[in-house]
């Protein structure tokens, strides 16, 4: 048994040989209880993991739907509001000042800076 061999209870040190003994006899005292709730987490990770694998694919959209605004790597399709926004907001203050639609669209901070964008929308 581990508990009882000098080599193992040395680990840490001839002062802390205690220290093993008793981390020996409760380790498994411990890890029994917590080993049946950690097969189970991963039997349902597992049938999770199998749905995703074979779900099918996701219904194409409708109704209002923003257009794409980029493609990751991986094929996905992401639709984002902002630079749609941005555009519709640069188009109609463009019609009157093209410089200030350009800030619009050069605006880096847009959640943060928007306002400002349609106050002088406005103006």
């Amino acid at each position: 048994s581990s508990s009882k061999c000098d080599t193992f209870l040395s680990l840490l040190g001839a002062g802390n040989s205690s220290v093993m003994y008793w981390y020996a006899i409760a380790f498994p005292i411990i890890y029994a209880p917590g080993a049946l709730p950690m097969v189970m987490n991963m039997a349902g990770n597992r049938e999770k993991a199998f749905k995703k694998r074979f779900a099918k694919p996701p219904p194409p959209p409708r109704g209002l739907v923003w257009p794409v605004t980029e493609t990751k790597a991986n094929g996905e399709e992401v639709r984002s509001s902002t630079p749609t926004a941005k555009e519709i907001l640069a188009a109609a203050i463009g019609a009157v000042n093209p410089e200030l639609a350009e800030k619009v669209r050069n605006e880096k901070k847009w959640r943060f800076n928007y306002v400002k964008h349609l106050t002088n929308m406005v103006e």
